[in-house]
């Protein structure tokens, strides 16, 4: 029986042998989202909304509703540059390649698995997941922490099958 759900990431082999894990996330995590994502949703369009209530009565409406509209555009853009970002892992046949540069070779990692991490602030409790490395000494995170585990046990298991773990 063929599955009627999809993976929340794409896996390619390229003509090398490489096998490519890509998905979609966030290029912030921690303190920082919650301060951008004030800046972002609140202090940003207060500018937009000050253009177009000024322009009202001055003879510019038409002037304004599109310097308001091409300010809204440029604002959904910048929000979606801040909250989305593409990652991929590249499972060679002698290691990984992540974050666009690092390099870590198989023969150097002892282990590798899902970590999971709660964090305390504010009153609350943030269960997040990573996969990571014991690798040389320190434990090297591959994946970017984020609160679905989903994504992270599936990337954990294409490594795995790939490294033949």
């Amino acid at each position: 029986m063929e599955s009627t759900f999809k993976k929340k990431y794409q896996t390619v082999t390229t003509p090398e042998g490489n096998l490519e894990i890509k998905w979609t996330g966030s290029r912030i995590k921690g303190p920082g989202t919650a301060i951008l994502c004030i800046f972002s949703t609140v202090l940003l369009p207060i500018p937009i909304g000050i253009i177009v209530f000024g322009m009202l009565g001055t003879g510019h409406e038409f002037f304004g509703a599109l310097l308001a509209i091409g300010l809204g555009y440029a604002y959904i853009k910048y929000v979606l540059w801040i909250f989305r970002k593409k990652f991929l892992i590249v499972v060679t046949k002698q290691g990984l390649i992540f974050e666009e540069k690092r390099q870590l070779a198989f023969k150097d990692i002892q282990s590798i698995g899902v970590a999971e991490v709660f964090t305390h602030g504010g009153g609350a409790i943030a269960q997040n997941y990573h996969v990571e490395c014991k690798a040389l000494g320190q434990s090297i995170s591959l994946t970017r922490p984020t609160s679905d585990s989903a994504i992270h046990y599936g990337i954990y298991k294409e490594i795995t099958d790939r490294m033949g773990i």
